[in-house]
């Protein structure tokens, strides 16, 4: 439900810069508020999504498919380079989840025993940061 609902902000008509970084927020808040959801949901897209049933794969793919035809939306409309929409919402993915699902790896990094709130904005800000300006229009 968390995943689902983070897309909300997603339409054609919305403002890219808006939307995108709203929607980083929504996928950060997601992994630092409910990091083992995001650990297990990763575990089981690469297991092949054994336990998901054929509904929420039919949600999970039709979420999947709007947010990268707004984007590819944006693109037709000059609003934004021309990215391939699947590859920036994988790399919105993996920029974000990675703060849940490797969590251990990043406080040994930090050197803290676990990130607080300064930490995710500046993980939010940074990834905001390279999506946005990978994204300018050319």
């Amino acid at each position: 439900e968390p995943i689902l609902a983070a897309s909300t902000p997603f339409n054609p008509d919305g403002e890219p810069s808006v939307v995108l970084s709203n929607y980083i927020r929504s996928k950060i808040r997601i992994s630092r508020d409910l990091p083992f959801a995001s650990k297990v949901f990763a575990s089981e897209i690469m297991h092949g999504a054994p336990h998901l049933s054929a509904d929420q794969v039919e949600q999970l793919n039709a979420q999947a498919k709007h947010n990268i035809a707004c984007i590819q939306n944006w693109v037709d409309r000059g609003l934004i380079a021309p990215i391939d929409p699947n590859h920036l919402m994988f790399s919105i993915w993996a920029a974000t989840q990675t703060y849940a699902d490797f969590d251990w790896q990043i406080s040994a990094v930090t050197g803290k025993a676990k990130l607080d709130e300064a930490d995710y904005e500046a993980a939010a800000q940074t990834i905001i940061r390279l999506v946005l300006k990978g994204c300018e229009p050319d």
